[in-house]
């Protein structure tokens, strides 16, 4: 199989999806929506790269990645970010460069502790 280049998700509402899609049913359901985040960050993508270079986006390595729980303020920020993104595919057919640069500071700043981009002193 061949690696797309990049990690994406969706949510399928009302839809039937065959094999060759994945599907990721978190066991919290506050968790969905930051799941849904976190898989169309470029963090994602590289997290699973270390785990295959070649891998395609297969349940095999996908549950593999590490995932950082975040604390509530944090889920809430994730939250409401990735539903803004929503939003904004449904009525543009595309979600903004702003909302991404969001969304990838704000994972990166789960995963590390530290803002991007942050200089320490």
């Amino acid at each position: 199989m061949v690696a797309s280049s990049r990690l994406t998700a969706a949510q399928l509402d009302r839809r039937l999806f065959d094999q060759g899609i994945v599907g990721v049913f978190p066991n919290d359901a506050r968790l969905f929506r930051f799941l849904l985040g976190f898989l169309n960050t470029e963090l994602a993508t590289s997290l699973l790269r270390q785990i295959n270079p070649t891998a395609n986006n297969s349940a095999n390595y996908m549950k593999r990645l590490l995932i950082v729980i975040p604390v509530s303020r944090e889920l809430v920020r994730c939250n409401n970010v990735v539903e803004s993104a929503i939003e904004e595919a449904r009525d543009n057919g595309k979600v903004s460069s702003t909302t991404l640069e969001t969304l990838e500071s704000l994972y990166m700043e789960i995963w590390t502790g530290t803002k991007p981009n942050a200089k320490s002193v």
